[in-house]
C-alpha cells in the first residue's frame, strides 16, 4: 500500500468514516442479476476491488493489499427496498444511514446497493474506501462501467460522453513540483497556514457518528457558463463564490450574519496526476486551502474575491507539498498520525470538491441513469463536506454534514442552490 494510501486508512475513525459515496438513480427498474454480470466483467479486473486489508506479519511497516481465498462478490452487493413513500427525502436518508455505517475490514472494502422503490425507477448506492483511491480516480473507474444511453446512441455527432476532467482547479503538476523544490518559503508559508486559528462557527464542533445526506436539485450548466462569460472569470469561480454564499445565508440563519472580515477556509483536492499518462488506483492528490469570503454581503463582491484567490492557487506548490506531507504521515505510526491530521482538520472548516461529469446522457446495466451525485469525507476532525458534480448538461451539489452539528444539511443544500442563483442574476 502506498503512502498516501495508508494515511487515508489510518486517518478513519468512528465518527469520521473515509468513504467515499456515490448515488446513481435510474429511471428504470434495475435487474440485480444484470448488475451483478457487470460487476463480474468491468469491476473485477481492477484487482484491489478483490482484495482486503492486510498487516505484516511482525507488526512494523505499512499495510498492504492482500488477495484472499473467500472473495465473494455477493458480500459487496446489497438489495433492499426504499421505505414509503419512496422519495427523494427517504432516499436521503437511506444514504445517511449508509453513509455512518463502516465497511466490513474483513472483505474488500467497497460495497454497492441496489435500492428499488425509488419512485418509477431504482437507485444505487456505492460505497468505497479512499484508502482504494481518490474521488476523481474512482469516478473514471464507475464510468467505466457506464454506456452511452440508447438515445445518445441514435443521435448524430455526440461525443465524449465519458469525459472527466482532470480537476476542478487546472494545474500542472510537473511544473508546480519543479517550483516546489526551488521554492525557498513553502515551507514557512504552509507553517504559517498552520498557526492559523480557523474562526468558530455553526459548521465546526463536536463531532458524533451519525452524518445527514442532502444534495440540491440540478441546475443548467447553461446558465452557469454563461454568467461566468459575463464576468471573466471560471465555471468553478462562479460555483466556489456560491459555496461561500451558501454558507454565508446557512450562518445568518443559525447564528446571525458573520462579521464582514470572516472567511471560513475549504480544503479543496486537486489531482496532481500527469495527463496522457495510463491513470492506476490509488490517492495521487494534493489539498489547497481556499479562504471562502463568507463575510461579504454583495455577490459579485464574493465572486471577485474567490477569483483572486483561487488565482493565486493555482501558481502555488500548496498542493504538491501537501501531497508529500500526505506521503510522509502515511509512513509513521497510526496514532501519530492521528495528531498531524487533527492539527490540519483544525484549519478548515469544510471539504469541498468538484469533479466536471460525463457531458452526455449514461446507461449502467441496460438502464439509462437519470442522475449522479457523490459525498466526500471529511478527515481531521472537519464535519461538513460539499461536493459539486456535472452531468448531462446539469449541475448538483451535495452536502455531507455531521448530525451533532447545528448544521441542516438539506437547507444547507437549499442555501447554497439559492446563492448560486443569485450571483447569475447579479451578473
Amino acid at each position: 500500500m502506498s503512502r498516501a494510501d495508508a494515511a487515508w486508512l489510518h486517518m478513519e475513525d468512528p465518527s469520521n468514516l473515509m468513504m467515499i459515496t456515490a448515488l446513481f438513480t435510474f429511471k428504470g427498474r434495475l435487474d440485480p442479476a444484470v448488475m451483478r454480470a457487470m460487476l463480474e466483467e468491468k469491476l473485477m479486473p481492477y484487482d484491489r476491488f478483490r482484495m482486503r486489508v492486510g498487516y505484516p506479519k511482525i507488526g512494523i511497516g505499512r499495510p498492504l493489499w492482500k488477495q484472499y481465498r473467500h472473495f465473494n462478490l455477493d458480500d459487496h452487493l446489497d438489495l433492499r427496498v426504499l421505505e414509503a413513500p419512496g422519495d427523494e427525502p427517504a432516499l436521503m436518508r437511506l444514504v445517511s444511514e449508509l453513509m455512518s455505517t463502516p465497511l466490513d475490514r474483513e472483505l474488500a472494502l467497497w460495497k454497492f446497493h441496489i435500492v428499488h422503490g425509488f419512485g418509477e425507477g431504482s437507485a444505487m448506492i456505492c460505497r468505497i474506501h479512499h484508502a482504494i483511491a481518490d474521488g476523481i480516480a474512482l469516478l473514471r473507474v464507475l464510468l467505466s462501467m457506464t454506456e452511452q444511453d440508447a438515445e445518445v446512441l441514435e443521435a448524430p455527432n455526440r461525443t465524449g460522453a465519458l469525459m472527466v476532467n482532470e480537476a476542478s482547479i487546472t494545474v500542472k503538476p510537473s511544473k508546480l513540483i519543479d517550483v516546489a523544490r526551488g521554492y525557498g518559503t513553502v515551507a514557512q508559508d504552509l507553517g504559517k497556514l498552520l498557526l492559523e486559528t480557523e474562526p468558530p462557527s455553526p459548521f465546526r464542533g463536536h463531532l458524533g457518528v451519525s452524518k445527514t445526506a442532502a444534495c440540491t436539485q440540478s441546475i443548467s450548466l447553461e446558465s452557469i457558463k454563461a454568467a461566468r462569460q459575463r464576468a471573466g472569470c471560471t465555471v468553478n469561480d462562479v460555483l466556489m463564490a456560491a459555496v461561500a454564499g451558501g454558507l454565508r445565508a446557512h450562518h445568518s440563519r443559525i447564528e446571525g450574519e458573520p462579521a464582514a472580515h470572516i472567511n471560513l477556509r475549504a480544503m479543496i483536492p486537486v489531482d496532481l496526476r500527469k495527463p496522457g499518462k495510463e491513470q492506476p488506483l490509488g490517492n495521487r492528490f494534493g489539498l489547497v486551502f481556499l479562504g471562502l469570503p463568507v463575510g461579504l454581503d454583495d455577490p459579485k463582491q464574493r465572486l471577485a474575491e474567490v477569483q483572486k484567490r483561487m488565482n493565486a492557487l493555482k501558481r502555488s506548490p500548496q498542493a504538491v507539498v501537501v501531497l508529500g506531507l500526505l506521503a510522509a504521515v502515511g509512513s509513521i505510526p497510526a496514532d501519530m498520525q492521528q495528531h498531524i491530521v487533527d492539527l490540519f482538520g483544525s484549519k478548515g472548516t469544510a471539504v469541498v470538491s468538484n469533479v466536471p461529469g460525463p457531458r452526455e446522457p449514461l446507461a449502467m446495466a441496460g438502464q439509462a441513469i437519470d442522475s449522479l451525485m457523490f459525498w466526500v469525507p471529511q478527515s481531521g476532525r472537519l464535519g461538513l463536506g460539499i461536493s459539486v458534480l456535472s452531468y448531462g448538461g446539469k449541475v448538483k451539489f451535495g452536502v455531507a454534514a455531521d448530525a451533532n452539528l447545528k448544521v441542516n444539511a438539506q437547507g444547507l443544500a437549499q442555501d447554497i442552490e439559492a446563492a448560486l442563483q443569485e450571483l447569475i442574476q447579479a451578473l
